[in-house]
């Protein structure tokens, strides 16, 4: 006979709640239910009522702080990005002293001739670089193809 008349703890609180409307709540965990007939706000846990002031300023610093945390991670992501442009660029002008000083010369791509960097007249962008051999390559491939 004590079985029917178990009530779950949860449900007491609640009416408890109910009955004294005058507790708030102290759940580390709680969970907003918005009453839409009633218009009100309560935590789902003890079903006490919330003040809707409290709730939007949770909910205010909780986007603040998700949005700092984006932007820090932001950040991050563009200084890892950096170091490694710059590492890698550190290890390829390494590289290219180490050569030098072990006497080495480079070669060229195209004919495979070795020079002297101080020969070199001018720079231009990788971009443009890769243009240029993708229109030779271009041009290559047509006289290649009205050969046969």
């Amino acid at each position: 006979m004590e079985d029917d008349f178990k009530i779950s703890e949860k449900k007491l609180k609640r009416y408890f709640v109910d009955k004294y409307l005058g507790k708030l709540c102290e759940c580390k965990n709680k969970t907003i239910l918005v009453d839409t007939i009633n218009r009100r706000l309560e935590c789902s846990e003890c079903g006490a009522p919330l003040d809707p002031f409290e709730v939007i300023e949770e909910l205010l610093n909780y986007q603040d702080n998700f949005y700092s945390t984006i932007k820090g991670l932001k950040q991050e992501k563009e200084e890892l990005e950096k170091w490694m442009l710059n590492n890698r660029m550190g290890q390829t002008l390494r590289e290219i002293a180490s050569n030098l000083r072990r006497g080495l010369l480079p070669e060229c791509p195209h004919c495979d001739k070795p020079f002297e960097l101080e020969k070199i007249k001018a720079w231009c962008s990788k971009e443009y670089a890769i243009y240029l051999y993708q229109k030779e390559m271009s041009i290559a491939n047509r006289k290649g193809g009205s050969d046969e």
